[in-house]
């Protein structure tokens, strides 16, 4: 019965011109693999981070207390934005801290990286290693 749903299905769509069919309950992969087939799309996958986070801040241990008091703070600021899903918000801070000094660069680079491809869940661990 269900077999006799499918191919009615299809061959309606067909009739009204649709180049392809998909049944319901939809199933992600069927559609995103047609989807990519019909759009010739290849997906990219989002690839982890490394382990060292942020270059030249990797350990906080190696920035001067001044630099992790600061980016503590700052930390708390960037992480309030994004636990609210203020994106633009976070590229205003992201500019400020970026006419700061030197020493904010690597994070500010990576925050920014970041925040471009709407990585919500790096950004999120980025700056909660900042503010232990």
């Amino acid at each position: 019965m269900v077999e006799l749903l499918i191919s009615l299905g299809f061959a309606v769509s067909e009739a009204v011109g649709c180049d392809d069919f998909v049944a319901t309950p939809i199933q992600i992969e069927t559609l995103l693999h047609k989807l990519a087939a019909h759009l010739k799309l290849t997906w990219v996958y989002d690839q982890p981070l490394p382990p060292e986070g942020v270059k030249g801040l990797s350990d906080k241990t190696d920035a001067p207390n001044s630099l992790v008091g600061l980016l503590s703070e700052e930390a708390a600021t960037l992480y309030e934005l994004v636990l609210r899903g203020d994106i633009k918000g976070l590229g205003q801070q992201i500019t400020r801290l970026e006419q700061l000094d030197d020493p904010y660069q690597p994070f500010v680079d990576k925050l920014r990286q970041l925040a471009k491809q709407y990585r919500i869940k790096q950004i999120q661990t980025l700056l909660e290693s900042y503010m232990k």
